[in-house]
């Protein structure tokens, strides 16, 4: 893979925002393969910084509040 040169930089943390759910597959994806109906996964968020500029951003892909 081959980035194009540039000046800026951003440093991008993943965070483990400790929510763990479980889910019905069949939402997801099918054919459901058998021994498989639910399936476990983690909330992440990202945390990207721009040191030049001191700014920053997070990028949640988290669970409702409401849930």
């Amino acid at each position: 893979m081959s980035f194009p040169q540039s000046d800026h930089i951003v440093r991008v943390k993943l965070i483990d925002t400790t929510m763990y759910l479980t889910g019905i597959t069949k939402v997801f994806v099918e054919p459901v393969v058998a021994s498989h109906e639910t399936f476990s996964f983690n909330d992440l968020a990202f945390l990207i910084e721009n040191e030049q500029t001191g700014k920053k951003v997070m990028f949640d892909l988290g669970t409702r509040k409401d849930y």
